[in-house]
């Protein structure tokens, strides 16, 4: 009859330092280090404020442009507020200790890239309401796209179809694609670009221009529902720089 090489009580013990390390690595993936941008659509908003670690930053949101890229460490859900947090505000959300700030937004992050894109627009629900904030993340990867790459993102509720310089793609609904080619990163191109969605089974047009187009960034689009009797797409065109990236800073 073998002996038993682990006593019961060694069993316990293992189990107990097995439970702690398991602990500390859910702790530990719920901390992440990445990039924040941030783009309003339609309406100005913000700025808001968010903890970096022990410091409140401010985080500034434009309509005209996406913004400089700002370091964010922390939890992946991102709480943002819009009255900047004191120190004893600090004190009791690191302690989790009434009375704590409540976040006027939460919104969840990715951890598997170095880079989101922080997308801020406002919804009226009634005609006598105020409108309410609302605040999408969405993960870009400095290495699947980079300068002279075009990404574009589609936050309509139907299948839109992307004609950009003779290639086509298909873009779900809140889905994105990325178009690339060499050229594009070697010298100022001019690029036909068509948006076109299915209507009684036909694929109809209902965009068409040439944009010129920089090696230096990169090109994000969004494609949304106009809305109103017209209604239709619509398509909005920033820039980031992927070079400028202070995530492994």
């Amino acid at each position: 009859m073998k002996k038993n090489l682990f006593p019961k009580v060694s069993l316990s013990i293992i189990t107990l330092i097995m439970s702690l390390m398991a602990a500390n690595l859910s702790i530990a993936g719920d901390t992440i280090k990445t990039e924040l941008i941030t783009l309003g659509i339609k309406a100005q908003i913000g700025p808001y404020y968010y903890l970096d670690k022990n410091e409140v930053k401010e985080l500034s949101i434009s309509r005209h442009g996406i913004s400089s890229p700002v370091i964010y460490r922390g939890s992946i859900g991102l709480l943002l507020y819009l009255n900047k947090p004191t120190a004893e505000d600090i004190k009791n959300l690191k302690s989790k200790k009434d009375p704590a700030p409540k976040p006027d937004l939460v919104v969840k992050l990715d951890k598997t890239t170095g880079r989101t894109l922080l997308l801020f627009s406002q919804r009226k629900t009634k005609e006598n309401e105020p409108s309410s904030t609302l605040v999408r993340s969405y993960p870009i990867s400095n290495t699947s796209s980079s300068n002279g790459d075009c990404l574009i993102f589609n936050l309509s509720k139907l299948d839109v179809y992307i004609l950009l310089d003779k290639k086509i793609k298909q873009i779900k609904p809140q889905k994105s694609v990325t178009f690339k080619a060499a050229t594009w990163k070697k010298s100022a191109v001019d690029l036909e670009i068509k948006l076109g969605q299915k209507k009684d089974g036909q694929l109809k047009s209902v965009y068409n221009s040439v944009w010129g187009h920089q090696p230096n960034q990169r090109a994000i689009l969004f494609v949304y529902d106009r809305g109103g009797k017209k209604g239709g797409l619509a398509i909005r065109r920033y820039y980031d720089h992927p070079g400028n990236s202070q995530a492994s800073r």
